[in-house]
């Protein structure tokens, strides 16, 4: 009798522990999919601000280099 509650107290903490990896294996997933979105957001949003900055660039860039051409048209006169 003895034999027969150890072996099945054996399967039943047997299946408690293969029940308890699953569910945290299952909810590990699952945060790993909602890091996924946040980082895909993210990402956008860094692409977004570095079209700004590029745009913003460029514009730096083409006022300096009117500066520099009304700076030589007043160094001539």
């Amino acid at each position: 009798m003895e034999i027969v509650l150890i072996i099945t107290g054996g399967i039943i903490i047997v299946s408690l522990f293969s029940a308890g990896f699953d569910y945290l294996s299952k909810r590990s997933k699952k945060v790993s999919t909602e890091t996924q979105k946040t980082v895909v957001e993210m990402e956008s949003r860094l692409s977004r601000l570095e079209s700004k900055i590029e745009e913003r660039e460029d514009r730096v860039l083409h006022l300096e280099e009117e500066v520099s051409f009304f700076k030589n048209l007043i160094e001539k006169k």
